[in-house]
């Protein structure tokens, strides 16, 4: 998705660009496997908090669904 794509989405979602953060999670092999084999995963953020990543075979994405 472009960067205009984000904020055509943002506008029509109607959601403020300060209200939403985007962050980088990196994945170990371990976890990958896990997110392939099982289609999820619950992985804590740096603060401690746990986020569940859900694996989608066909499109071949990793969304959190928390």
């Amino acid at each position: 998705m472009t960067n205009i794509d984000k904020e055509r989405w943002k506008k029509l979602a109607g959601i403020k660009p300060s209200s939403i953060n985007e962050h980088t999670v990196e994945f170990s092999k371990e976890e990958m496997a896990t997110l392939h084999r099982d289609g999820k995963l619950v992985k804590a953020d740096d603060e401690g908090k746990d986020h569940t990543y859900v694996y989608n075979e066909s499109t071949g994405e990793i969304n959190r669904v928390d």
